[in-house]
């Protein structure tokens, strides 16, 4: 009986290596973006308090109402390049997914392969253990008719 070797095993375990790589970097990707959303969560709340801040006090002076102004400017220019970075991660990661589900189809193509392989493999074995079984059935046949002769003859 000889044992199933898969041909192209090195290469499946290449893939299996790969998707496990992107797996790895796309959870990473998942992280930063949710920093990133928790970062601008932050400084839209920051915001807001300034502006709540400046509606609680009315009666500033032009200059303390204009150092508010400034820093709401500051915070949303903040903002907007915290959304700029949210979205080309977002683009980043949905490449990631696409990698992702490349490497696992590629696998899932290479074990689908291997276990027909192996199933071919199995049959195989079982015809040739089929045909051992047939000669030496054959074999038992002859030698008991042989058998059966050489009692009649004596």
């Amino acid at each position: 009986m000889t044992l199933f070797k898969f041909s192209l095993q090195s290469i499946l375990d290449y893939r299996i290596n790969s998707e496990e790589k992107l797996l790895l970097e796309l959870a990473s990707s998942r992280k930063e973006l949710k920093n990133d959303y928790t970062i601008l969560k932050f400084l839209k709340d920051k915001q807001r308090c300034i502006l709540n801040e400046l509606e609680d006090g009315l009666p500033k002076r032009a200059h303390i109402i204009g150092a508010y102004f400034a820093h709401i400017g500051a915070v949303s220019e903040k903002i907007k390049k915290q959304k700029e970075v949210i979205e080309k991660k977002t683009q980043e990661m949905t490449k990631r997914q696409d990698k992702v589900l490349e490497a696992v189809k590629e696998r899932k193509k290479l074990e689908l392969l291997k276990e027909k392989q192996l199933i071919d493999h199995k049959s195989a074995l079982r015809k040739t253990e089929d045909k051992r079984l047939d000669e030496f059935s054959v074999m038992r046949t002859k030698m008991g008719e042989n058998h059966e002769e050489n009692d009649r003859d004596i």
